[in-house]
């Protein structure tokens, strides 16, 4: 089993790999994130629909709606962690601690994705070949 709490706060997907120079690995994220403080959790006119929005407690709190055009190629935000209305920013998945764990333990988390994959396999075939009731009923127990 592995533990995963050292992944907690890492940028969430998807990311893009790509070679740079010198073999140098560049990771890029196409997460928008607050400009300010990093965070993903944003509101943009995107993920708001266009509607209007509203924080009672903010600095500015009257109703207001994020402009569907970019700024000089970027998103207008607004971040109720730091109540900040910007522009969004990238994330950069190369300035977290929970990025570069997620990394190194890959080839672990690879390895654990195949094992969980050949015991469901397992089960399937034996669940097709021994359907019956006290099948069912062990199964159930299991996953409870």
């Amino acid at each position: 089993m592995i533990n995963t709490y050292k992944y907690e706060g890492h940028t969430p997907a998807p990311w893009s790999v790509r070679r740079g120079q010198r073999n140098t690995v560049l990771i890029e994220s196409t997460t928008l994130g607050c400009s300010d403080c990093g965070s993903a959790d944003i509101y943009t006119y995107e993920n708001t629909n266009g509607e209007e929005i509203q924080f009672p407690h903010s600095v500015e709190p009257a109703p207001f709606t994020l402009s569907p055009d970019k700024y000089h190629g970027k998103w207008q935000m607004y971040c109720p962690s730091c109540d900040l209305l910007d522009y969004a920013e990238s994330i950069d998945a190369t300035q977290n601690d929970a990025d570069f764990e997620l990394i190194a333990d890959a080839p672990k988390l690879l390895a654990e994705v195949k094992r969980l994959l050949a015991w469901k396999k397992l089960v399937s075939d034996i669940v097709q070949q021994q359907d019956s009731p006290h099948l069912r009923e062990m199964l159930k127990e299991l996953i409870e």
